[in-house]
């Protein structure tokens, strides 16, 4: 299965994505040195100017995380009917799920916050996303520790036609302890980057028109969670766009732009 990078974008707490390929951060993402670091908030004052008219007041923090993540990544030709987002997260809105059991606590199930239950269902940031991009077509989230099998979704709905073009991402958030939850988790090993967004737009590739390919094992980064993962994936895209990368285990390949145009 062969997909085409059309754009890439991220939040990190080394910055966007941009800002991290100029410079040359990348190390920085996987050495565990960010693990418990969060996005600099300053980066959600940009999304009135890049979402005008949006809502964006009560908005869960994952929700602006990958809201600026993916700012301008819509692919403006391609009908709104033929768009698919496919997010992919370990803990999906971990931060308003212990703000409602919070409140839950404090104040007993009739005071309990209702906002805060909203903002707690997985698929909420994808739905605040697919809204603010123009996503008519199929929206879901996968709770998974393997990105690839985000890969394999945004695949499967190209290949059979669902879409034309899918914005894949993947995201996360710190919240409390989960720092230290994760060290106790993964001992003897960096922690992994836990908070941001990656967001890869996706077409169908070309098989004759394919860059060297260069390999790519997600299963390998599997204790590192989604985020982790992609962003991996990103430092081997970004970089040197004149490739394809090709993703195991089920031989699932990306080409980027220049490989393929």
């Amino acid at each position: 299965m062969l997909l085409k990078l059309e754009a890439l974008g991220g939040l990190s707490p080394a910055g966007t994505l941009e800002e991290v390929r100029a410079g040359r951060r990348w190390s920085e993402l996987f050495n565990g040195d960010l693990a418990a670091r969060l996005c600099d908030p300053s980066y959600f004052k940009e999304l009135a100017a890049l979402y005008p008219g949006t809502q964006l007041r009560r908005a869960p923090r994952l929700a602006r995380l990958a809201l600026r993540a993916a700012a301008g990544l819509a692919p403006g030709l391609v009908p709104p009917e033929k768009r698919a987002l496919v997010l992919v997260t370990a803990y999906a809105s971990v931060g308003s799920t212990f703000e409602f059991l919070d409140s839950l606590l404090d104040d007993g199930p009739p005071l309990a916050s209702p906002t805060a239950f909203s903002h707690s269902v997985t698929n909420m940031s994808a739905a605040i996303l697919s809204q603010n991009l123009d996503i008519q077509g199929l929206t879901l989230t996968l709770t998974q520790n393997d990105f690839h099998q985000g890969l394999e979704a945004a695949g499967a709905l190209l290949q059979g036609g669902l879409a034309d073009t899918v914005l894949l991402g993947a995201l996360g958030e710190i919240y409390g302890l989960m720092p230290e939850i994760e060290k106790l988790a993964r001992p003897g090993g960096p922690p992994p980057l836990s908070d941001g967004a990656i967001f890869l737009s996706l077409s169908p590739g070309s098989p004759d028109q394919k860059g060297p390919p260069v390999e790519f094992n997600a299963p390998a980064y599997g204790d590192q969670g989604p985020l982790a993962q992609a962003w991996r994936l990103a430092s081997l895209l970004a970089p040197n766009p004149a490739r394809t990368v090709r993703c195991g285990p089920g031989r699932l390949e990306i080409q980027t732009r220049e490989a393929g145009s």
